[in-house]
């Protein structure tokens, strides 16, 4: 009898030790969202850990926030996104960005704001993401407030982003891919950034060079 009660005592134990795990202690593997559709739009449901837009599938702009939400939750891991790209024959699968707005940071409109380690891979001869017609740049990649990210593409190409380097000396130029801050690492794996334009006013002479496709920024102190 003193047996059974010994049982049952360690058993209540370890549900009261279970019960009382914080959700980050308990924080999930690192999640993989597959995308299945061309367009452009937003999470459905913002934190569920799926991927799938209103219109029933997974676009890239729906990964990118899922993962977003995700890595805030629970800093450190790692998601990936895939691609499906195109053949040897097509060429890169096109993925145009459409929904315009700027000056908005949870890729919701506008460029994809990343803020989370993240590995995009295209598959085949890969992905090309696309922001003709758009008025906005491609990727931008800002650092979290739990630190530096690392963001990898892979036989991903970005083309036909636009950016000004008007304004304060923060948030500009970068047309293809901006890197916030100096912080975090970005690779670039059988990827490239091409065909993307950064426009100068003319009082400010040279200040756009080098500014081009891909920039980092720090925040003034």
């Amino acid at each position: 009898m003193k047996k059974v009660l010994w049982l049952v005592g360690i058993a209540v134990a370890l549900i009261a030790l279970c019960a009382g795990l914080s959700p980050v202690q308990s924080a999930p593997a690192n999640l993989t969202f597959a995308v299945n559709d061309q367009s452009d739009a937003i999470d459905n449901n913002l934190g569920d850990g799926v991927c799938l837009a209103a219109i029933g599938k997974c676009t890239l702009r729906a990964a990118i926030q899922e993962g977003n939400v995700q890595y805030a939750a629970h800093a450190g891991s790692l998601n990936t996104i895939t691609v499906p790209g195109g053949t040897i024959i097509s060429g890169p699968r096109v993925y145009p960005l459409t929904l315009g707005g700027s000056a908005e940071d949870n890729a919701a409109t506008g460029d994809l704001d990343i803020k989370s380690n993240l590995l995009i891979q295209g598959t085949g001869a890969g992905a090309l993401v696309s922001a003709s017609g758009l008025g906005d740049r491609i990727f931008h990649v800002k650092q979290p407030p739990s630190g530096p990210i690392n963001v990898t593409f892979l036989r991903i190409f970005i083309a036909d982003g636009t950016a000004s380097d008007s304004g304060p000396n923060t948030d500009v130029g970068g047309s293809g891919i901006l890197i916030e801050n100096f912080q975090g690492n970005v690779t670039l794996t059988f990827s490239r950034v091409l065909s993307n334009t950064v426009t100068t006013p003319a009082f400010q002479g040279c200040r756009g060079r080098g500014h081009t496709a891909l920039r980092r920024y720090a925040h003034p102190q």
